[in-house]
C-alpha cells in the first residue's frame, strides 16, 4: 500500500466562536499479492477559531528558526542546534504542534584529510624575569606554518610570497635579539659611567679638605 501526503488544512468553517477544518490523504496504490496493508486514517479533523466573536484576534503558536550549529565535540563527532517557541497561543489561537526543539547533526570537520597548516615545535624557554622570590615569568613560542605538501601545491607567486615572509620573520627575530644585546650593553655602560661619576664626587671633597702646610723661606740679611 502506498498513501499520499496529507493535504493542507482546509479553511475553518467559521471565523470565531469555534469551528473545524479538515485535511485528507488518499491511497495511491492498494496492496496486492500479500503486500503491506493500508494503515492509518485518511482524514483528520481539527478545531479552529476558538476565540470569542468580537474579542481580540487569536495568536497562533509559532516556533523560532533554528539557531546556528554549535561546535563539534570532537573530530568526526556530533554537533547540535536548538529552536524555541517565539509565540505561545492565546485568544483561542492554534496550539503548538509537537515538534523537535533540538537537532543532532554530523560534524563536517574532517580530521584525516589533507592538512595545509601545522604547528611548529615549541621554542626554548626564555630566561626568568626575576632571579629570586615569586612572580617571575618566562615564555616560549611556536607558530603556524605550511605543511610540505601544501608548499608543493602552491602556485609560484604564492610560494615566493611565503618565502619572503619567512625571510622577513627570521630577519625580524635577528634584529630583536641584536636590539636586546645593545640595550644590555648600553645599560652596563651607563651604570659604569654613573659609578665613576659618583666615585669622583666622593673623592673631590677630600682633596679640598686636606690641611695646607705653610711654607717658610729664610733669607739672609745683609749687614750694612
Amino acid at each position: 500500500c502506498v498513501q499520499s501526503d496529507w493535504t493542507h488544512w482546509s479553511m475553518c468553517s467559521v471565523t470565531c466562536g469555534g469551528g473545524e477544518h479538515l485535511r485528507t490523504r488518499k491511497i495511491l496504490r492498494h496492496p496486492k499479492y500479500g503486500g503491506k496493508s493500508c494503515d492509518g486514517a485518511l482524514a483528520e479533523l481539527k478545531e479552529c477559531a476558538r476565540h470569542a466573536c468580537g474579542g481580540p484576534a487569536p495568536i497562533d503558536c509559532k516556533y523560532s528558526s533554528w539557531n546556528h550549529w554549535g561546535d563539534c565535540d570532537k573530530c568526526n563527532g556530533e554537533r547540535s542546534r536548538v529552536r524555541n517557541i517565539d509565540n505561545f497561543p492565546s485568544n483561542g489561537g492554534e496550539e503548538c504542534d509537537p515538534k523537535a526543539t533540538m537537532e543532532i547533526g554530523k560534524c563536517p570537520r574532517r580530521c584525516g584529510g589533507q592538512k595545509f597548516c601545522e604547528w611548529t615545535v615549541w621554542g626554548t624557554w626564555s630566561d626568568c624575569t626575576v632571579t629570586c622570590g615569586k612572580g617571575g615569568k618566562r615564555r616560549r613560542r611556536r607558530h603556524l606554518e605550511l605543511t610540505e605538501q601544501a608548499r608543493n601545491e602552491l602556485p609560484d607567486y604564492v610560494s615566493n610570497v611565503a618565502k619572503k615572509f619567512e625571510t622577513l620573520r627570521a630577519h625580524a627575530q635577528e634584529l630583536q635579539s641584536h636590539q636586546m644585546s645593545e640595550m644590555v650593553a648600553s645599560f652596563v655602560a651607563g651604570c659604569s659611567f654613573v659609578t665613576i661619576i659618583l666615585l669622583g664626587l666622593r673623592a673631590w671633597p677630600r682633596r679640598n679638605n686636606q690641611p695646607r702646610v705653610a711654607e717658610l723661606a729664610y733669607r739672609p740679611i745683609e749687614e750694612a
